[in-house]
């Protein structure tokens, strides 16, 4: 084998290796901005609450959530979305370990993101689908450890507007974000 012809092996495996590595990093999910709030919250600082609309930097009024393996094809119509726009925004299907999240203000998509499951479970939160901004408090309890024997934290749904008791902190905060617009 010449030289020419080695060196074109090695450059046509560089760059098919490099190719691979951009669509591998560009077609699994990283967690959002939110995502990663809430696992500040949970992991860093042990939060017995959180409440969603402290976490964002933006205006929303309703969030949706969408679990593991759900597909595009159910995403989108319960989004109103369809052709480019659809394909666009959703994920051809969530992965297994994140959840798909999109926030509407006045029915419009604001923002949308995968959330980490490792940064806060909420399998069986029992929220209601949407959830309203005022209304996007979940306790925090430790459940179970990942295999690698990390904590694994579920969040559990608790609506600030019943009367049912809620961690003080959290009712709080809602009051303050009530009394500020």
């Amino acid at each position: 084998m010449t030289i020419a012809k080695r060196s074109g092996i090695i450059a046509g495996t560089a760059v098919s290796a490099f190719l691979i590595a951009i669509i591998a990093w560009f077609s699994y999910p990283s967690p959002g901005e939110v995502s990663t709030a809430i696992g500040h919250e949970v992991r860093e600082k042990r939060a017995s609450a959180v409440n969603l609309a402290d976490l964002t930097k933006f205006s929303w009024d309703e969030m949706l959530s969408f679990g593991s393996y759900q597909r595009r094809e159910k995403i989108c119509p319960a989004l109103g979305l369809f052709g480019f726009r659809c394909w666009w925004v959703v994920p051809s299907m969530v992965d297994e370990n994140y959840y798909f999240v999109v926030f509407r203000n006045k029915s419009s998509i604001v923002h949308y993101e995968h959330h980490r499951r490792l940064n806060g479970d909420f399998y069986h939160s029992g929220q209601p689908q949407p959830l309203p901004n005022n209304d996007a408090a979940f306790l925090v309890t430790q459940s179970d450890t990942t295999a690698a024997g990390e904590p694994w934290f579920s969040l559990k749904y608790k609506s600030l507007n019943s009367n049912l008791p809620l961690n003080s902190d959290v009712r709080k905060s809602s009051a303050r974000r009530s009394a500020t617009r």
